[in-house]
C-alpha cells in the first residue's frame, strides 16, 4: 500500500502514516526498511496490519524524499550582555509596593536598571550636570550660574 508521512519524530522512534485511502496508520523505526529515517510528506510504501490499538504500517520503504521546506529564521537575540557577570541575560524585574524598583541579572545580581525615585533622581541630576556642562563651553557664565541654582534647587528638595 502506498501513502504519505504525517509525521515522524525521530526523538521517540514513531510516527503516523496517512494511507491513499486517508486512513493514519501508526508505525515505529523498527518497522522502517533501509538506511534512512522518515521525513514528514515523505512517500512511502508499506504492508498495513491491524495491531492492538488499531491501524499499523509494517515494512516501511521510502519511495520519493519530500523536498525540504527552508526552516523558519530563528527570533533576534533581544537579550542584553550584563556589565557584573557578562553573560546574555533578560533583566529580571524587582518590584516594591506595586510598583517596579530596578532591574537585576539573574545570576549575578547586578543592578541594570534602578528604577525607584532616589535612583531616576540621581540620574536626573547626572543628566542636568551633564548638559551643563556641554553647554557651558558655548555660554560659560550664564549657564554655570543656571546649573548652580538648579543643582542647589534638586539637593534642598
Amino acid at each position: 500500500m502506498k501513502g504519505t508521512v504525517k509525521w515522524f519524530s525521530s526523538e521517540k522512534g514513531y510516527g503516523f502514516i496517512t494511507s491513499n485511502e486517508d486512513q493514519d496508520h501508526f508505525f515505529g523505526v523498527q518497522s522502517i526498511r533501509g538506511s534512512s529515517l522518515p521525513d514528514n510528506g515523505d512517500s512511502v510504501e508499506f504492508t498495513p496490519t491491524m495491531g492492538d490499538k488499531g491501524a499499523k504500517a509494517t515494512n516501511v520503504v521510502i519511495v520519493k524524499k519530500a523536498p525540504q521546506v527552508a526552516q523558519k529564521t530563528s527570533r533576534a537575540d533581544d537579550r542584553i550582555t550584563c556589565p557584573g557577570c557578562e553573560r546574555k541575560i533578560v533583566p529580571r524585574i524587582i518590584m516594591d509596593h506595586g510598583s517596579i524598583d530596578r532591574t537585576v541579572c539573574p545570576f549575578c545580581t547586578t543592578t541594570i536598571e534602578d528604577h525607584s525615585l532616589l535612583g531616576m533622581l540621581f540620574s536626573l541630576v547626572g543628566f542636568i550636570i551633564k548638559t551643563f556642562f556641554i553647554l557651558a563651553k558655548e555660554y560659560p557664565v550664564a549657564l554655570f550660574l543656571a546649573s548652580l541654582s538648579v543643582l542647589i534647587l534638586v539637593l534642598l528638595s
